[in-house]
């Protein structure tokens, strides 16, 4: 029995075996370095094209193994026009892709590489992207040109959320420097960094904003109003929502 002669109810939980990662999150890494070449032909190679893979993104706090079995493919859909018709949109509208901060890092490319390097038909495809966090550092600066391109893709494609994952660490880390402004220059520079978030209504797309679940107290509740105000949409308490006012 050929695969297209299988029921379509069969032929579609294959599908979503294949294609949706069993998390629902998905990692762009770069590709294993090949063997580098001689001193007498590194001269005359060409330039190397950024190419990744896609792993399956386990859930925090686990942190993204990359091992044999976990990489998704999308060459099914390419077998043939019947199934690529059967399986269309379904890996863009069933997975996230997960991104630890904004920029490139030495497991993968960051969010907007990877947007270029996906080319402009797959990359406004794209539904959903989860930003995990990093410390409060130069990287909050490279927000402003992922919102861009993430804008463009919200309004020429088919994007449609951002979440912005504050872990434990990063979210302590943030509360300290709220808690140890002494001075206007102090201020100054927390605000500066608030303004790097700030997302504006150039968004056209959810806004979701997830910080560790604690029992509460001024601190915590100043940095959770902060960071609404900045970004906007919605904020979730661990997996409790508590504000709302996404566009």
């Amino acid at each position: 029995m050929a695969f297209l002669d299988l029921p379509r109810e069969i032929r579609d939980e294959i599908y979503k075996y294949v294609l949706r990662s069993p998390t629902g999150l998905i990692t762009p890494t770069y590709l294993p370095r090949p063997n580098p070449l001689k001193p007498s032909r590194r001269r005359k190679a060409s330039p190397q094209t950024t190419r990744v893979r896609l792993i399956s993104t386990p859930l925090p706090p686990y942190d993204p193994p990359i091992r044999r079995g976990m990489f998704i493919s999308l060459a099914l859909p390419c077998a043939c026009r019947q199934i690529y018709y059967e399986t269309h949109g379904l890996f863009w509208s069933k997975n996230t892709f997960h991104f630890s901060g904004f920029l490139d890092s030495g497991h993968g490319p960051g969010i907007v590489r990877t947007l270029k390097t996906m080319g402009q038909t797959a990359s406004r495809l794209i539904q959903r992207i989860t930003i995990q966090m990093p410390l409060r550092s130069h990287q909050y600066s490279g927000f402003r040109k992922v919102l861009h391109t993430l804008s463009s893709r919200a309004r020429l494609g088919h994007f449609k959320r951002l979440e912005l994952v504050w872990g434990e660490e990063e979210f302590e880390d943030l509360a300290l420097a709220w808690r140890a402004i002494r001075n206007v220059g102090e201020m100054r520079l927390f605000d500066e960094m608030l303004t790097d978030l700030w997302v504006g209504d150039e968004a056209r797309f959810e806004r979701v904003v997830r910080v560790p679940a604690r029992d509460g107290g001024a601190m915590y509740g100043d940095t959770c109003r902060l960071l609404h105000s900045a970004v906007g949409g919605k904020i979730v308490y661990g997996d409790v929502p508590r504000w709302d006012d996404h566009v």
